[in-house]
């Protein structure tokens, strides 16, 4: 059964890490009009890239530690073993700059021909800006990678969401006049810039936890690093790959379709992207580091089993509520040019619905070292979406593109909760019902999207999912509570 104490504090959490998403989102909608605006699709289109080429390039300079770092960071402190936690601090610190230094060089000899290979001539010159980025990148794998898995290890994630949340609204704030002078060249940046940004707010609030010389630590530990590596190897391919996997499927749509539908295509993606947090922060703050320091308990199979549910009735009511609301959104964030994406969009939420499922179970894995399924999950997933993207933009064009992204994290939600329900205790028939039954609703209403039928039935469907799902559980674990209070 579900822990009624445990269901209402995964709540309370939510609500908790809600200020920064709220920010992000509000932010990230207001960008997306100004970008909009002033670039046009074609302009989106190309922006998105540079973002993606970024994140890839942190990625790489990182090395994929930072979630070992959490995780180490977490069990050393739970034990309060300080010798090994400041060991692990600075291993992983001084791998991840050395390899900097050393990916900073490689970088500076073929910026060129690497911007060609990911911009495909599609764009102007940007190789000077294109290096600048991957010079800056350590700002980046400073602050997410490293100072990042001090919030979290120390559970002061609060620190977290102001810092983030300031950095967001300075972001924005240099990302307007960037935009409007510069256009293209000026969204590139304004990377740079927002990145110094959250290295310097970071750094501030880090140092209300920890000393300056406890924070950058510099030694060396040959046991930590081949842990860490081990566990970062397959961090850094995994993310590395879906890095990758992203370019290549942003040219496929360019190839085979055009600049104004890999516009089309940034924009459903920023969709996703913009509440995606809301969901997501969750995990990293609360589920990931109580499992990593207490393994499967009673207390963490409750936190696991009401953080399931929690993530299928929360994106159900986005996702139905965003079905319903398409074309006003479209309106709100961008221009009458993007209209198309509301074709489109059914099919993307239609995945995102069970790809939140999935990145539950991977960071589930991730929390207990399973790393050898985890990278088999992660593996299987991108190239399974990859292989149906390029078979079926061949027939649909960008619609087959995002139906590959739907068909396979429908699949790998599935794998997910087969095994999700081995793992923890509790009635899996309940998981099930819960999880289809709002899955056929989200169908239904993606379906009623497609065939743009009007926004009362839309309605009548989405009160019929509240009464029918959302209102008994939420119900009796409300009444359960008072009960036991």
């Amino acid at each position: 059964m579900f822990s009624n104490t445990s269901f209402v504090d995964v709540i309370k959490s939510a609500i908790r890490v809600s200020p920064l998403s709220l920010i992000r989102l509000a932010c990230g909608f207001f960008r997306s009009k100004i970008a909009a605006i002033f670039l046009g699709v074609a302009g989106v289109g190309l922006l998105g890239e540079a973002n993606q080429f970024f994140l890839l390039v942190t990625t790489i300079g990182s090395l994929g530690m930072v979630n070992s770092l959490m995780q180490q960071m977490s069990l050393y402190r739970e034990n309060h073993d300080e010798k090994n936690l400041e060991l692990v601090k600075g291993t992983v610190l001084t791998s991840q700059l050395f390899f900097l230094a050393l990916f900073a060089l490689v970088v500076s000899f073929a910026f060129k021909p690497i911007t060609i290979f990911f911009f495909n001539n599609q764009s102007p010159d940007f190789s000077i800006l294109i290096l600048i980025i991957c010079i800056s990148s350590p700002l980046n794998v400073l602050a997410s990678n490293y100072i990042e898995g001090f919030f979290t290890a120390y559970h002061r994630f609060d620190l977290y969401i102001k810092a983030s949340s300031i950095a967001t609204i300075l972001s924005l704030v240099l990302f307007v006049p960037a935009i409007y002078f510069w256009k293209v060249e000026g969204g590139l940046i304004s990377i740079i810039t927002g990145e110094l940004v959250l290295f310097l707010l970071f750094l501030f609030y880090v140092l209300k936890i920890e000393k300056l010389k406890n924070v950058f630590v510099f030694k060396f530990d040959r046991s930590i690093f081949k842990l860490t590596f081990r566990d970062g190897t397959v961090n850094l391919f995994c993310s590395f790959l879906a890095g990758f996997s992203g370019l290549l499927l942003r040219q496929m749509v360019i190839k085979n379709t055009g600049e104004f539908n890999n516009g089309i295509y940034q924009f459903c993606l920023s969709i996703t992207a913009y509440y995606t947090p809301f969901l997501t922060n969750l995990l990293w703050a609360k589920y990931f580091p109580v499992i990593s320091a207490k393994r499967i308990t009673d207390e963490t199979k409750e936190i696991i089993q009401n953080t399931f549910l929690f993530i299928v009735v929360a994106s159900s009511a986005v996702i139905i509520g965003l079905l319903i609301s398409s074309e006003l959104v479209i309106r709100i964030l961008a221009t009458k040019d993007f209209i198309a994406a509301q074709k489109y969009l059914p099919f993307q939420f239609l995945g995102d619905y069970w790809y939140f499922i999935f990145y539950l179970y991977s960071i589930f894995l991730l929390a207990m070292r399973l790393i050898k399924r985890y990278l088999i999950m992660w593996v299987f997933y991108l190239g399974l979406q990859y292989v149906l993207a390029k078979v079926l933009v061949v027939f649909w064009g960008l619609t087959g593109v995002i139906a590959g992204y739907s068909i396979s994290s429908m699949v790998a939600g599935i794998v997910s909760v087969y095994f999700f329900t081995k793992v923890i205790s509790g009635r899996p028939v309940v998981i099930y019902k819960g999880i289809f039954t709002s899955f056929i609703f989200v169908i239904l209403e993606a379906t009623l999207t497609i065939l743009n039928i009007t926004i009362f039935i839309k309605l009548v469907l989405f009160v019929a999912w509240l009464y029918w799902f959302v209102r008994p559980i939420i119900g009796n674990k409300l009444k359960n509570n008072i009960t036991a209070v």
